[in-house]
């Protein structure tokens, strides 16, 4: 009895594009630190105020480039459908007031006042590296579609909801408009407030965005993020969202 040839092999399953967004997402990390590492050395050295500007600059760019980075892995896992959460207790308030110190020296550049409202703490059970990634793109769009000479207002509290974030400005983008970018599913190179809104969904949370041109004559957009309040369940911690 003769044996059957064997057929041609599948082909190993080829992995997506959306993998290839997060292995260049990974490769792009590492030298974008060691960027703002020596920039921020060179920045305290004996250079001249020309020079320090320089580097300034070349660090103000970096965390910027970094920032995008992470908001490309994290976009990167949703669109594979790979994303999940890494859950524990924190302080909403502070990780906004980080995310505003970091976003400060691009606001100043382009000379935005940014400020924050940040009342006592804010516990909510919650993916720090994936809230960071999403108030960190709230602020760089509001900062970016600002006018010079606007502002950006970020605050924090607690409604009957739950917790609260709340990025106001004063530029003349479409509430509308925006909205149904938040609606977005996230694919490939999507960036922005679909991402934002997969990532506060995740947490069982919501986004509105809403036109503030009935309050305010110069116009402006209010994008709210509401959040649960509690603590995370003891010991549960999923994949985690942002790999570093």
């Amino acid at each position: 009895m003769s044996t059957p040839e064997p057929g041609p092999s599948e082909p190993a399953e080829q992995p997506g594009p959306d993998a290839d967004l997060g292995l260049v997402g990974h490769e792009l990390r590492s030298p974008l630190t060691a960027v703002i590492g020596y920039a921020q050395l060179l920045g305290v050295g004996s250079l001249t105020d020309e020079q320090h500007r320089y580097a300034e600059v070349i660090e103000r760019n970096g965390r910027r480039m970094l920032r995008l980075v992470d908001e490309l892995l994290v976009a990167a896992h949703l669109a594979a459908g790979t994303f999940g959460l890494r859950r524990e207790d924190l302080d909403l308030a502070d990780v906004a007031g980080a995310c505003v110190a970091e976003l400060g020296p691009m606001a100043r550049v382009a000379g935005v006042s940014l400020t924050a409202e940040l009342p006592g703490p804010v516990l909510v059970p919650g993916d720090p590296d994936a809230l960071v990634v999403a108030i960190d793109s709230l602020l760089d769009g509001a900062v970016r579609r600002t006018p010079r000479g606007g502002s950006v207002t970020v605050r924090v509290g607690v409604t009957t909801p739950g917790a609260v974030v709340e990025v106001a400005d004063t530029g003349p983008a479409d509430g509308q408009e925006l909205l149904g970018r938040a609606g977005q599913e996230v694919r490939g190179l999507t960036l922005g407030l679909p991402v934002v809104a997969a990532v506060v969904r995740a947490h069982g949370g919501d986004v509105v965005v809403e036109s503030t041109a009935s309050e305010n004559a110069a116009g402006g957009t209010r994008v709210t993020v509401t959040l649960p309040t509690g603590s995370a369940p003891g010991g549960s911690r999923e994949a985690s969202s942002t790999p570093r």
